[in-house]
């Protein structure tokens, strides 16, 4: 019989025990390409989580986290996601890799975020791009015209090119 390729990597993940150890688990990030493959939290705030694990033991590495004024089920116009950009490589360390690696992105251009519910999201990078903590680009769209318009600001401050259209 023919394989029949899933449209996403068919990751085990066990969101039953990951809401034993932490209740706040909203999703599991995943991005082959720059080996990102981790649970995502959404606290209250968002200041815990920057120093707390996904276990909330003090750590200054953090955890990867959703802004706690997006809705958990990602289906806000815009919905950002916070990890610390470690010199090892781990949390957001290697999403780097796409600025170093040339080609790294057109080779493998998604990531997937998977929900308790079973529903994998998929993902197409079209924009990366260096900015710093107090940017527009961490404004909130509430509608389409403003997502248009954050999309189209994505692109033109873009250290990549794609061709995939808006």
């Amino acid at each position: 019989q023919p394989v029949i390729e899933e449209p996403y990597p068919p990751l085990q993940i066990d969101f039953t025990a990951l809401s034993a150890v932490n209740p706040d688990v909203v999703g599991w990030l995943y991005m082959e390409n720059c080996a990102i493959n981790y649970p995502i939290v959404q606290g209250t705030d968002n200041e815990f989580y920057l120093t707390r694990t996904f276990e909330k033991q003090v750590n200054s590495c953090g955890a990867i986290f959703m802004d706690n004024r997006n809705l958990p089920d990602f289906y806000d116009y815009n919905t950002f996601m916070y990890g610390h950009n470690m010199k090892n490589g781990s949390m957001f360390g290697r999403l780097k890799d796409l600025y170093r690696e040339e080609g790294l992105c057109d080779q493998d251009p998604y990531f997937y975020i998977y929900l308790a519910d079973g529903e994998v999201l998929k993902y197409r990078i079209f924009s990366y791009y260096i900015t710093t903590d107090v940017s527009d680009s961490y404004n909130f769209v509430n509608d389409d015209a403003g997502y248009e318009a954050y999309v189209k600001t994505a692109k033109s401050r873009s250290a990549y090119t794609t061709t995939m259209g808006s």
